[in-house]
């Protein structure tokens, strides 16, 4: 299983606390995603793009499916998840 995940940084965070708190592994849940954000910084960082093209779902979804394959052949690698707070003195 692929959590394919469409949206952008906030979405992505939101997925992620959702997997922790209805207490699913997330080491059996490896994620893609579709940068359909604003900024999509996770996805550029990652190298997966800032947007997605506009032709996607052209070609009875050639582009898409090439994603696909990719994305099921891809190496996975872990993330940390970090919380910074800062207060202002």
């Amino acid at each position: 299983v692929i959590l394919v995940i469409c949206g952008g940084d906030g979405t992505v965070m939101w997925v992620a606390t959702e997997l922790k708190n209805f207490e699913i592994d997330h080491m059996k849940c490896p994620i893609a995603m579709l940068p359909l954000g604003t900024g999509n910084d996770f996805s550029q960082v990652l190298g997966w793009g800032k947007t997605i093209p506009d032709d996607l779902l052209d070609d009875n979804f050639a582009k898409l499916k090439k994603r696909a394959t990719y994305w099921l052949s891809a190496q996975k690698a872990d993330l940390d998840i970090w919380m910074v707070e800062a207060e202002v003195q």
